[in-house]
């Protein structure tokens, strides 16, 4: 098994302060588990890119054949990240034009890092290209959960962000964003917060090979793919804040298929 904690550095002015960083690697082991925090900076406007944890063209795999599986190292994967102080790519996670590969499960949990004008800064960051894909494939479930960063002006803090993703599981797909929070009380059009939408899915593909999944208190309808968003809350003005926004995507499955989204809450809107 294969356990990594990272926690990035303190300072006035922060620039790539990451919890826990992988580029261009290959992880492969019989379980992995990361837990990543972004740095602090005691000037967050001037500082960036303090991610919890960002994986950027680069493999983890639990889903060899070489590899043996045992009660403690089960195949699973689990990243958590909180994202650190800053004003710019400050995710809890990032995964970027990478590919995930589990023989068990997939659970990714992150919160978006904080200060004071926030751009870009989710709880959950997938992103892919166009000619690229980022692929997230587990033998069992994938769960995804985030939640957007906390900021007097927040411009694009979304829960759980995928773009151009392809997502697959044998079992479930449960995906949970909260957006972003702004405490700014400003109308003012320089103090408009822009994206702070709980789940949005671009050009991505997400499949469930399954249609057996069993009913409870948070599943009441026994879905095997789940997306349940809530858009963030604002004191001032937010130019878009849905639960749940699908554009250009396929969500598929053998069984059930459970959509819900709450919008934004502020002032004005």
């Amino acid at each position: 098994k294969l356990k990594l904690t990272g926690i990035g550095g303190s300072g006035t002015i922060l620039d790539d302060s990451e919890g826990i960083y992988v580029d261009e690697t290959t992880l492969r082991a019989s379980a992995i588990d990361l837990n990543g925090t972004g740095g602090k900076a005691a000037k967050p406007n001037l500082s960036d890119k303090s991610t919890g944890i960002r994986i950027r063209q680069s493999t983890l795999d639990t889903g060899s054949p070489a590899l043996t599986l045992t009660t403690e190292a089960n195949g699973n994967i689990v990243l958590k990240g909180t994202g650190g102080s800053g004003k710019d790519d400050i995710s809890g996670v990032s995964i970027d034009g990478s590919t995930i590969d589990s023989s068990g499960s997939i659970e990714i949990t992150g919160q978006g890092g904080f200060g004071d004008r926030l751009e870009k800064v989710n709880g959950v960051f997938i992103m892919g290209e166009s000619t690229r894909y980022t692929k997230l494939k587990a033998k069992k479930t994938i769960s995804i959960n985030g939640e957007g960063g906390i900021a007097t002006k927040n411009d694009a803090s979304v829960g759980v962000n995928i773009e151009y993703a392809e997502i697959e599981s044998d079992q479930q797909v449960e995906i949970k964003g909260v957006g972003g929070t702004s405490t700014g009380t400003s109308v003012e059009e320089e103090n408009h917060n822009g994206f702070m939408e709980g789940v949005t899915i671009w050009g991505s593909t997400i499949t469930v090979n399954s249609s057996d999944a069993e009913s409870s208190i948070s599943n009441p309808y026994g879905a095997t793919l789940i997306v349940d968003g809530s858009a963030g809350r604002s004191d001032g003005f937010v130019s878009s804040a849905s639960g749940v926004f699908l554009d250009n995507s396929t969500l598929k499955t053998d069984g059930v298929l459970h959509l819900k989204g709450s919008g934004g809450n502020s002032s004005s809107n």
